[in-house]
């Protein structure tokens, strides 16, 4: 049904998602677990801006009708 891509990964500023379907819930978590970026879709791409974060691995997590769609582990650059 998903066919999600992100990239780049590692990332330096600006992480595009893309096979999204509007209404998309994406949450982007840090080491500590703590949310650092939520964001609600309206369209099949996404763009995080990460430069504010700090170099680390993150996990975004891909949520769609309140179902795990897909998760990934992140590089911050």
């Amino acid at each position: 049904m998903f066919t999600i891509k992100v990239r780049p990964n590692p990332v330096d500023d600006i992480l595009t998602v893309a096979g999204l379907a509007p209404g998309s819930h994406l949450c982007l978590i840090d080491a500590a677990g703590k949310v650092v970026a939520n964001v609600i879709t309206t369209h099949t791409t996404q763009e995080i801006d990460m430069r504010a974060l700090t170099r680390a691995a993150y996990i975004l997590q891909v949520l769609y009708d309140n179902k795990m769609v897909k998760s990934v582990q992140l590089i911050k650059n």
